[in-house]
């Protein structure tokens, strides 16, 4: 009789620890998004303002600051992009539009990605932009030992 109270009870205890160890966790709250106000100067109409006569600083007047202002995964949707060079002397030898430029600075949200590159005198020389949509997760799955666990709850 004792022996069996003492397996019960240390049945008891794996399957406490089982599911303690195994609880699924809350996630973190997801970091605030940046100042909601720069995410929405950061538009097709501000982008088309750019122009070779600006400086880094007229850019970051415009757009402010670069960085990402996306308040969660997203990627860029392929067929809208529009690439622009400012200048003829952008790349020489390369003709008037090399065939793709690594953008310096970059500004992203939720809707909208711009990427500009600054030549020696900090004048934007070329400027891309595009659309962008948010990247839908797969919901997350409960391992299958917890679902068996609450079936017998």
């Amino acid at each position: 009789m004792r022996r069996r109270k003492l397996w019960w009870v240390v049945g008891l205890a794996v399957l406490a620890a089982v599911v303690f160890l195994l609880w699924p966790v809350p996630s973190p709250p997801a970091p605030s998004p940046p100042v909601p106000v720069q995410a929405a100067r950061i538009t097709r109409e501000n982008f088309d303002r750019i122009t070779y006569e600006m400086t880094r600083a007229d850019v970051e007047a415009l757009l402010g600051p670069a960085g990402l202002y996306a308040t969660g995964p997203a990627n860029r949707i392929k067929d809208t992009e529009v690439d622009v060079t400012l200048h003829s002397d952008f790349a020489p030898g390369f003709g008037p539009m090399p065939l793709r430029i690594h953008a310096e600075d970059q500004w992203c949200t939720d809707q909208t990605w711009i990427g500009l590159h600054f030549d020696k005198h900090d004048h934007p020389d070329y400027k891309s932009w595009s659309e962008m949509e948010r990247l839908k997760l797969p919901p997350r799955r409960v391992p299958r030992i917890l679902r068996w666990i609450w079936s017998w709850l």
